[in-house]
């Protein structure tokens, strides 16, 4: 990852909870929660850590930071990880944050909201700023999405660090008769165009498409029944292995490359080769 760094420039790094539905625990949920790290443009797993009984979300995420390289990293977060201390720790290790709020941090989310509200009314006027809008169509979908960067944001609790910009999305969908809207505030302390930011937003939701959903869809976690370490250690090789079948060569897909790599050992090789040390 620090090669990618230094060829790449600023990669983005997304830390996501999920939930072994069928492998049972005695955590308040039932089931193994547990923290991927992935790096979303380079579709690569950075690790896991497991949910420990007793302990919160935010614990294995801090864990999980712990053992990486944040140098040249932006790290985006759920509101699940937006914390002060996730925030300190994440610029402690030299890497920038995006993290999502919402209700769970009630001074900080009333304070963002009152600065949207706030460029609403003003339409941003003496405020330093920067607005993009993008449609997409496709698969029978209409979407917009509306992107706001305000830098050097004001007003906000004095015990979040570096803050540079907040970034406010809205996105409106059609999908044939049905319209729908959603809004998301996030904070970064790495100032940029509304269209990157935007763009990392939105690029944090590949760890849901590109990890979690292959998993679950293609691997078909939740109907495994190991419990403890073993769900996890298992959990560890489904995304080794979605690594390794993303950065496999070929267009197919990756039941597609999954059948062709138990059918062709040349193929599977190939498959293998994807874990080098560059």
């Amino acid at each position: 990852m620090a090669a990618l760094c230094d060829a790449c420039g600023r990669v983005p790094i997304a830390i996501d909870g999920k939930a072994l539905r069928r492998s049972p625990t005695a955590t308040a949920s039932g089931c193994l929660p547990l923290v991927s790290a992935w790096a979303t443009a380079n579709h690569l797993s950075l690790g896991q850590q497991e949910v420990e009984e007793g302990s919160k979300e935010s614990t294995a995420i801090a864990e999980r930071l712990r053992v990486l390289d944040l140098k040249g990293a932006l790290v985006s977060i759920d509101a699940a990880g937006g914390q002060v201390e996730i925030a300190q720790q994440i610029r402690a290790q030299g890497g920038d944050y995006l993290l999502a709020v919402k209700g769970n941090q009630p001074a900080l989310h009333e304070a963002c909201e009152r600065l949207r509200l706030e460029t609403l009314e003003t339409d941003c006027a003496g405020l330093r700023h920067d607005l993009s809008a993008r449609s997409e169509d496709g698969h029978g979908r209409h979407e917009e999405r509306y992107v706001t960067g305000l830098e050097d944001p004001v007003g906000l609790p004095p015990a979040w660090v570096d803050v540079k910009a907040l970034v406010a999305v809205r996105r409106e969908r059609q999908v044939k008769d049905k319209d729908s809207s959603e809004r998301q505030l996030s904070l970064s302390s790495s100032r940029g165009r509304a269209k990157r930011l935007g763009g990392l937003v939105r690029g944090h939701g590949g760890i849901e498409q590109s990890l979690h959903w292959v998993r679950d869809v293609v691997f078909r976690a939740d109907d495994h029944r190991t419990r403890g370490e073993g769900g996890a250690n298992r959990g560890m090789l489904r995304r080794v292995a979605v690594s390794l079948l993303k950065r496999a060569p070929g267009k197919g897909s990756i039941p597609t490359k999954r059948l062709q790599a138990g059918w062709d050992n040349d193929f599977f090789l190939k498959v293998l080769g994807g874990i080098t040390e560059n």
